[in-house]
């Protein structure tokens, strides 16, 4: 029979705040909070735009010139655990509405976050969080932080808001190089941002990106470029070769495998594992033939929640099934640039160049040329036309041939073309061949 007795649920605050901070890393942590005012750019069209970190013996500080947030969602939204700012014209970075708050608990014991929006200045402070995640909830059962008014400022002062972290914990102190670690990340995690003119800087040191988004295009090389809408999502790939990663002894960053991108920022850089198909699905496992292979994805969607990428914002949730259909396309883009690498197996520009002088093939020695042509950069963002896979036909005039036959056992040849893609064990044995030439020989 109903009753009008009821079984208290409400949660405790210390365990709550103890459980979301339990399995994140300080990283993630500063990350999380650089979101929050990269989502403040987004949303506001500024000269100069600029976000700073500073990292002081028992403080870290967070400030942007984004243009502040309005007294409305920093007293309901922006401090409730969950509370998600909606924008529904903008991107934005920040999913479940705890970075910011998580990022506090986890690195220190006060804090002040200050904000200006043209009109009102507010500061949200808690000068004893560990106090105040044991001490019993207001009588309408809400979590709350104190509140003051900030100090008058000039009507021409620009929006802004700043965090200030103090009273920081030992295992926080401990992290000797954690602000090398998130200048290293700031280069990677935003550097769209940054090529779009963002700035960011650490204790003073502005940071750069790590690469541009621009590549080979004319009319002998053209990347191929898909565009495509799924559940709210739009999708743009990009798929073309780098020629000058064909022999580079140092790889970079940012100019092979998968470079994803969710909402602009970007999640997974240079990537050759299974979170991006490489040997899974009857697609071909990644193989040093296939360095100067780039795909760029770009995913975006006005509802954070959509997005197939994981909380802590590192990795892609590869059982998705819309990120399965966006990884089937990937391979679909990246199929024909693969097959090229392997037919064509690219050299590096001046044995290429050398071997067309000596056959006297002027047709391979212009396209060399053109192909690797500075003046032919172009930015992946001017490429907004569906596009196929067009590269030029590199192969120099064919040499003097030896045939060569030898036999293997079947499920080691069977393994090995597995691995490097080949379509026939003819094929196996010529890039086998090629291989430990390329590695152990000199062709001088």
């Amino acid at each position: 029979m109903p009753c009008d007795k009821s079984a208290n649920a409400d949660p405790k605050k210390e365990f709550f705040i103890d459980v979301i901070t339990m399995d994140i890393d300080y990283p993630d942590c500063i990350l999380d909070l650089i979101d929050n005012s990269v989502d403040a750019y987004t949303r506001s069209e500024i000269d100069d735009p600029q976000i700073r970190v500073t990292f002081g013996e028992d403080s870290l500080e967070i400030y942007d010139n984004c243009g502040g947030i309005s007294e409305h969602d920093l007293l309901n939204t922006v401090f409730r655990f969950g509370g998600h700012v909606a924008h529904d014209s903008t991107d934005t970075l920040g999913i479940y509405g705890v970075g910011l708050k998580r990022a506090i608990f986890k690195i220190g014991n006060a804090f002040e976050f200050e904000t200006y929006d043209g009109v009102n200045h507010n500061i949200v402070y808690e000068n004893d969080l560990s106090e105040w995640k044991t001490r019993d909830d207001d009588e309408d059962g809400k979590w709350r932080f104190k509140v003051r008014a900030g100090a008058e400022l000039d009507q021409e002062t620009h929006g802004f808001s700043e965090l200030r972290i103090t009273k920081l914990k030992d295992s926080y102190k401990k992290m000797v190089t954690l602000d090398a670690k998130i200048i290293e990340e700031i280069s990677i995690k935003y550097v769209l941002f940054m090529n779009r003119g963002l700035s960011f800087w650490v204790d003073n040191l502005k940071i750069e990106p790590l690469f541009n988004f621009e590549v080979l295009s004319n009319e002998y090389l053209q990347p191929s470029v898909k565009l495509l809408e799924k559940d709210g999502l739009k999708v743009k790939i990009v798929c073309t070769y780098n020629p000058r990663e064909s022999l580079r002894s140092e790889r970079e960053e940012g100019r092979y495998g998968w470079n994803v991108f969710c909402n602009d920022r970007l999640i997974l850089l240079s990537n050759t594992t299974k979170e991006t198909g490489w040997g899974e699905l009857g697609n071909i496992a990644f193989h040093q033939l296939y360095y100067p292979f780039c795909g760029y994805v770009f995913i975006n969607s006005h509802d954070v929640r959509k997005l197939p990428v994981k909380t802590t914002k590192n990795g892609l949730v590869t059982s998705d099934n819309t990120y399965k259909f966006i990884l089937n396309e990937m391979w679909n883009q990246a199929t024909p640039v693969l097959k090229y690498l392997r037919t064509s197996r690219l050299m590096d520009e001046e044995t290429l160049i050398k071997d067309a002088e000596k056959s006297a093939n002027e047709k391979v020695l212009q396209d060399s040329k053109l192909a690797r042509s500075n003046a032919d950069q172009k930015s992946i963002f001017s490429m907004n036309e569906k596009a196929s896979f067009k590269a030029p036909d590199m192969k120099p005039k064919r040499k003097e041939l030896t045939k060569i036959q030898y036999s293997r056992p079947t499920v080691q040849v069977d393994k090995v073309k597995r691995k490097l893609g080949a379509e026939s064990n003819k094929k196996v044995g010529e890039l086998t061949f090629d291989l430990f030439y390329d590695e152990e020989c000199d062709d001088a």
